[in-house]
């Protein structure tokens, strides 16, 4: 039986090979690519007339929205309606009815213009500081904030009644309520302050003339008490000489 020499030596023990790390990436020095402020501009001249297409188109688009939101976006309104009752005075001529309606249509339309006064709206200003329309306003610039107020809000009387009507229309159905509530609360408080002096006029007027008509009554009970002493006398006068004819 044959034998087969075989390698009585230890065998090798296998090689481990080291952490194998990836490939870093290249750099723009080692590629020979990289982006100076120069090939930027270079990149922009090439492409100038993209760009300047596309802010044109950008602008135009935001132009024809704009355009037909305000055309066609929904716009609400707010009113408010106010009566106005009718002074005593013109209760107790109230037989003549044209006079009466004449007089009542005067009034309306002087509160209705007082409504529409500068310290009316000043006053509403105070309470309409916190709403978007106010804001808007005050970022357009140096703005008459009350006369662009009074542009937008409209006072008329309706026809045949006793009442002033307060509107406004606009986009914020929020503002517009509370600008219209406002403006009529500072309007009450005008028909108030106006009441009241008026009130107080026509008392001093209703004082004077029942002073002038006391004095006038004192001199007719003068008058009269001279002239009965004077007849008195007269009379006293008179009998001494119808005793000496007898």
């Amino acid at each position: 039986m044959a034998m087969v020499p075989t390698n009585g030596g230890v065998p090798h023990g296998m090689r481990r090979a080291g952490p194998s790390g990836r490939p870093g990436a290249p750099s723009a020095t080692s590629t020979g690519f990289s982006i100076t402020g120069k090939d930027l501009l270079q990149m922009l001249r090439r492409r100038k007339w993209l760009i300047g297409i596309s802010v044109l188109s950008c602008l135009i688009i935001s132009i024809v929205v704009t355009f037909f939101w305000l055309r066609y976006a929904p716009s609400y309104t707010a009113q408010a309606i106010l009566a106005v009752n009718p002074p005593k005075a013109s209760e107790l001529r109230s037989s003549t009815n044209l006079m009466g309606n004449d007089i009542m249509e005067r009034i309306l339309q002087s509160r209705a213009q007082s409504m529409r006064s500068q310290a009316v709206f000043e006053a509403a200003l105070d309470d309409i500081r916190h709403t978007g329309w106010f804001a808007q306003a005050s970022s357009e610039g140096d703005i008459d904030i009350v006369g662009k107020l009074l542009r937008e809000v409209s006072i008329s009387v309706l026809r045949s009644t006793n009442f002033i009507a307060v509107s406004m229309t606009g986009r914020d159905p929020s503002d517009i309520t509370e600008i219209v509530n406002a403006i009529c609360a500072a309007g009450v408080t005008d028909f108030k302050n106006l009441s009241n002096k008026d009130r107080n006029e026509t008392i001093q007027h209703l004082e004077s003339e029942l002073l002038r008509q006391r004095k006038k009554r004192e001199a007719a009970a003068e008058v009269v008490q001279a002239l009965l002493k004077r007849s008195t006398v007269t009379e006293a006068t008179e009998a001494p000489q119808t005793l000496r004819a007898m």
